[in-house]
């Protein structure tokens, strides 16, 4: 593949897999990672875009588009740069294709449109909206308000979908733990620090999360994720971890936990105190936990995970049609603008990103860009010659 030839190939492939949903429907996923961490795919598209250069193609660098061009007919004809003082045209012979991604760093856009995410950190950076603003201007449609939002960290530690006892930064429990993971923002919005809390268990773990069904992982694997061990993390170990944003400790007391989590150590230790009074009684009088996860607390050496939820994506923009052209505010097309990504459209239709099925972010992402590029080089006259049917879904299996 072109990534390969650009001298970063897929870090890991995995095997094709088919799940079906209790429709009967079915979807096939195959899985082409980039790294290990700290490399991603922002680094893939670096390798690409050198290899593109190389063959000729133009980049201007610092030179964010501010403003798109059209005719007397509002076709689109060109985009506006502005590079330090100044501004350049660049002419579009077939069209503009915009991948400038969400608006999660400008803040107004936030409140706005999706001010359940207002107070919690972002995850990436420039990501403010300009394509969407950009074509908003020249009368495209912005989905209507509902944003799905993607709120994850699967930075700080493993099993960050078992049930473990949950804290906030006050070292309170505050809510129940059996909970979908990408809606535990739903909850950490109104907590005293948005986005950041605690997983709190026992040395017992591997045997209490094998007991409840979990997937534990074992003591000498978390060590990668443990600032207090001292390891080579770099990209070349193959640790596959961001160093910067491991936050996993294993302490003999309480309060040793406390300290190292930044939290109170009475309000910690009150806090496991009560919920393993509930476990003795095996009912969550306090937020309706099922029993089967109700486990002690009682095993030195004691374990957190201290988690930061922040602002993965905002996973909503430009309205568009089934090959990624731009609409209007009445559904009409505007001719020769394309958006890709996040900078398009309603990819999932809940407000809570879904994660019951994997590589829809990246995949998309890249699955658009190539759509738009292919569209614009059509003129939008692409389709389909063979569609993709449930026997083809099989055969990947």
């Amino acid at each position: 593949m072109r990534t390969a030839e650009a001298g970063f190939p897929p870090y890991t492939v995995r095997p094709t897999a088919v799940t079906e949903y209790e429709d009967g429907s079915k979807c096939a996923r195959r899985s082409i990672m980039f790294g290990p961490k700290p490399y991603n795919n922002g680094t893939m598209v670096e390798h690409l875009a050198e290899l593109a250069a190389s063959k000729g193609v133009e980049f201007f660098y610092s030179t964010p588009g501010v403003q798109l061009v059209t005719d007397e007919s509002g076709t689109v004809t060109g985009v506006i740069g502005k590079s330090g003082s100044s501004y350049i045209k660049f002419n579009a012979t077939k069209g503009v294709i915009l991948s400038t991604g969400d608006y999660q760093n400008n803040q107004s856009l936030v409140e706005r449109y999706c001010p359940d995410v207002k107070e919690f950190d972002r995850k990436q950076s420039n990501k403010t909206g300009d394509g969407i603003l950009m074509s908003m201007a020249v009368g495209a449609g912005f989905v209507p308000v509902g944003h799905s939002h993607m709120m994850h960290d699967f930075d700080s530690g493993p099993m960050f979908d078992e049930p473990f006892l949950f804290v906030n930064e006050d070292g309170e429990r505050f809510m129940n733990e059996d909970c979908v993971f990408e809606e535990v923002n739903c909850v950490l919005r109104n907590q005293p620090k948005p986005g950041w809390y605690s997983q709190i268990f026992d040395d017992d773990y591997v045997e209490q999360v094998t007991e409840w069904g979990g997937k534990p992982t074992d003591k000498e694997k978390i060590q990668v994720y443990m600032p207090d061990v001292k390891m080579d993390r770099s990209a070349e170990s193959g640790a596959n971890v961001i160093e910067s944003l491991i936050g996993t400790y294993c302490c003999d007391t309480l309060d040793e936990l406390a300290a190292k989590l930044e939290i109170p150590a009475d309000a910690l230790k009150k806090s496991v105190a009560r919920y393993n009074e509930m476990v003795d009684a095996g009912f969550d009088a306090d937020f309706g936990k099922q029993a089967k996860y109700l486990k002690k607390i009682e095993k030195a050496p004691f374990w957190g995970i201290h988690k930061h939820v922040r602002v993965s994506a905002l996973c909503a923009g430009v309205t568009v049609n089934e090959n990624y052209q731009a609409l209007r505010t009445d559904g009409e097309v505007i001719p020769n603008l394309w958006v890709t990504g996040f900078s398009a459209g309603q990819l999932c239709g809940s407000p809570d990103w879904s994660m019951y099925q994997g590589g829809m972010s990246a995949g998309h992402c890249i699955m658009t860009g190539r759509i738009c590029g292919i569209q614009a080089a059509t003129g939008g006259k692409l389709e389909s010659k063979s569609p993709v049917t449930e026997a083809d879904v099989e055969a990947l299996a």
